[in-house]
């Protein structure tokens, strides 16, 4: 997985080449009855740091830093930098990461840190660095 500086995002698609926006995600081709927001993942870098696993076998796209719980982001919208996200849902994880880079264990090393899905609402960019905030007329309950 290529890491970075600053990526483009597409409102309802996700982050200008990754394989989701494009159309060519393992899930979209396997999984039609469900149609699960899969614009864009986040993970929390001190979970990965924990697993055994390294940033490219979680096959996330967004990784974060800092005291933000991730989980508190499902069911509002935020900011990255200039671009609004809904938190979806959180990112179940699967066996897939496993079978891909060949390490057994990846859905018991995240079984409560697996990240979260979210969709983009606003096209824009986000940077490495940008902050986590609420828009002013949107801050969490």
């Amino acid at each position: 997985m290529k890491k970075y500086k600053e990526v483009g995002t597409l409102k309802d698609k996700g982050l200008i080449g990754d394989r989701y926006c494009v159309g060519s995600g393992f899930w979209q081709t396997v999984s039609k009855q469900r149609k699960a927001i899969r614009d864009v993942s986040f993970i929390h870098v001190s979970d990965i740091e924990i697993s055994g696993f390294s940033e490219d076998e979680t096959r996330r796209n967004v990784i974060v830093a800092g005291k933000i719980n991730l989980m508190t982001l499902i069911g509002k919208t935020f900011l990255v930098g200039e671009v609004l996200f809904y938190g979806a849902e959180e990112c179940t994880p699967c066996k897939r990461p496993s079978d891909l880079s060949g390490k057994l264990g990846f859905a018991k090393a995240f079984e409560k840190t697996g990240g979260i899905r979210a969709q983009v609402l606003t096209d824009g960019l986000i940077k490495e660095g940008d902050l986590i905030s609420f828009p002013k007329d949107l801050s969490p309950e």
